[in-house]
């Protein structure tokens, strides 16, 4: 079953737009998720989406938290275990109403949630938007 086109949108119960507090523009983006797609790097692939207005237009943009896929970063820690050590990066898209615009971006700037923290756990990684602001913790 293929997405719906934005057409669809008109016709698909409001449960998307209730539940998660979206706006209409971020629905609509939710249910066709291939564009998103399109702004990322070969070997790359989308960890995290976060939607929110930052640049006060009104309209929701998209934070695209991202994953390298190199299979040379999968390596045996310290437990025997196979862990994922490909860094994490950022895309930030600005919503132009019928398409995105890359603001930024930054392909590696987030380590790996598997980084050997030895006698500590690594840091979680949050994005948020909040009152038109970005936020990274």
């Amino acid at each position: 079953m293929g997405s719906p086109n934005n057409n669809s949108l008109r016709n698909y119960p409001n449960t998307l737009l209730k539940v998660n507090n979206v706006s209409e523009d971020t629905a609509t983006a939710l249910i066709n998720k291939d564009a998103l797609s399109d702004f990322l790097p070969k070997g790359y692939k989308i960890s995290d989406t976060i939607y929110g207005d930052l640049n006060k237009d009104g309209l929701d943009d998209s934070i695209l938290i991202i994953k390298g896929t190199n299979k040379e970063k999968f390596v045996e820690n310290t437990f025997d275990s196979v862990v994922d050590r490909n860094r994490r990066g950022i895309i930030i898209l600005f919503n132009k109403g019928n398409h995105y615009e890359v603001a930024t971006k930054n392909y590696d700037c987030f380590s790996s949630e598997n980084e050997d923290g030895g006698v500590y756990m690594p840091p979680e990684l949050w994005v948020f938007v909040k009152n038109e602001k970005l936020y990274i913790h």
